[in-house]
């Protein structure tokens, strides 16, 4: 369960470098009950899609923008 791999991540890393097995490490982080999956995607019937879905789709779309926008700039820094 995920419970004991935090731990023994946790007991890993702390034992310190010499002793990480950075395979194991690899492999017990990219297992998917550690990593959370994304939300599944409700689809809105047309008939609920009034004034106040589209406010937040506006917003959202454009705090997506920003986002975009700031991780290319951040890639172009880098």
């Amino acid at each position: 369960n995920s419970t004991s791999d935090r731990e023994i991540v946790k007991v890993v890393t702390t034992a310190g470098p010499q002793c990480v097995d950075k395979e194991f490490l690899t492999q017990l982080l990219l297992r998917k009950d550690v990593i959370p999956a994304r939300k599944r995607r409700d689809f809105i019937p047309n008939e609920m899609k009034d004034n106040h879905y589209w406010e937040r789709r506006r917003k959202n779309n454009l705090a997506a923008k920003r986002s975009r926008e700031k991780r290319r700039l951040n890639d172009i820094v880098l």
